[in-house]
């Protein structure tokens, strides 16, 4: 008998499910193994394609000096496992203000029972930190999250120290079988009244492929230093004049030739630490882009969407959608949504019936100050009603 792994004169050849007309692998070597990658994978996919995860195997020799053949193995069954997926989202927003609340909430795909959830802040790559498939971050547990918590995690009332990168996974089982990590969440707080605007120019969250734009920061009062910065998953956190934008007065002109700038997040920040609110900016080689609110709109204002094209066609005429749901069809390319709320808070695209679709942008939607709070005209009222009531009811 070869040596397991030894290249000899014999041809091996593996049979899937009885079938011995056509092998799914041939090869020198009498091992079928994981180091085999690429026919693992096809194992895995012809698996998928049919719709199953179970299937028996067989092997035989044939030696190629003479095409002499051993006796056909006796079948082994294999099974192939997939590594769950985890979602995780945030309620009622990502885009938060200090004193809000909120729920970040991990989901198993295509199942829900049994599995301990685990938290984590995604971080610059550290040696002896676990990695996810963005190989420049790696994995730190969140306090209380070792042997695993629920599937959920609260913040109330939120502060600037919640501005973090989150992840989840989900483990079951002993020992225990993992899900893959989730795409990396990041939870944004700026102040109640935040020091200073973020600016881009053209005016727009998407951004063509060959778009120059640019970012700045408008600040308000007597705070000074501010400085344009972004985070992307590829880079983490870096400061303007860093290698994806120059600096230009108060404005940073965007390097869009770099890779890490087709999605980022932007912001301003003080020398003294105040941030302003942050913008998701995105570039697509896509034909069409949602034009859409760079910042969080208030509750009762109105908001216009719009269909935006590299090559405007003859026919203007778009569907907007809202998650997958279309929610209305204009045939001039824009709609409005009156007196928003936090109900129309969420994913939005729009669609040509030609040129196809945009990519999704998130819609914020931020409580106003009346809902939170009285208004200082209810509060003036509200005294004076007090004292009449006790101007009446004096003896």
């Amino acid at each position: 008998m070869p040596k397991a792994g030894r290249v000899t004169d014999w041809e091996y050849r593996w049979f899937q499910d009885g079938d011995l007309h056509e092998p799914i692998f041939s090869s020198n070597e009498n091992e079928y193994t994981d180091s085999l990658f690429n026919n693992s994978v096809k194992v895995y996919v012809e698996f998928m394609l049919e719709g199953k995860n179970t299937g028996n195997f067989s092997c035989m020799g044939v030696r190629k000096s003479d095409m002499q053949q051993s006796h056909v193995s006796d079948p082994i069954e294999l099974t192939v496992h997939t590594i769950p997926y985890t979602d995780l989202t945030a309620s009622p927003s990502r885009w938060l203000r200090v004193r809000d609340s909120v729920t970040l909430s991990c989901e198993v795909d295509r199942s829900s029972k049994g599995w301990k959830y685990y938290w984590y802040r995604a971080v610059p790559y550290k040696d002896g930190l676990p990695s996810s498939s963005i190989k420049s971050l790696s994995m730190e547990m969140l306090p209380g999250s070792q042997h695993g918590a629920g599937g959920s995690l609260s913040f109330s009332p939120v502060g600037l120290n919640h501005i973090k990168a989150y992840v989840c996974r989900a483990g079951r089982g002993d020992p225990a079988y993992y899900t893959r990590y989730s795409i990396p969440q990041l939870l944004w707080v700026s102040g109640s009244s935040p020091s200073a605007t973020l600016r881009v120019s053209p005016n727009r969250v998407q951004h063509f492929d060959n778009d120059a734009y640019s970012v700045s920061c408008e600040g308000h009062g007597n705070s000074t230093g501010w400085k344009v910065k972004r985070f992307t998953w590829s880079k983490g956190k870096s400061e303007c004049g860093t290698g994806w934008g120059t600096v230009m007065g108060s404005s940073c002109y965007i390097n869009t030739s770099t890779y890490d700038s087709i999605e980022a997040i932007y912001w301003c920040q003080s020398d003294s630490g105040e941030y302003s609110d942050a913008a998701n900016i995105s570039q697509t080689t896509k034909p069409v882009i949602l034009e859409s609110p760079i910042l969080p709109v208030t509750e009762g204002n109105s908001v216009k969407l719009g269909c935006r094209y590299v090559t405007p066609p003859s026919d203007l005429g778009a569907g907007f959608y809202r998650y997958d749901s279309l929610i209305s069809s204009e045939r001039t390319g824009e709609m409005i949504i009156q007196s928003v709320s936090r109900s129309d808070e969420g994913s939005y695209r729009c669609e040509h019936p030609v040129l196809g679709e945009s990519r999704s942008s998130w819609l914020s939607v931020r409580a106003s100050s009346v809902s939170h709070h009285l208004s200082q005209a209810s509060i003036t009222w509200l005294l004076y009603a007090l004292q009449m009531m006790c101007h009446f009811n004096q003896p």
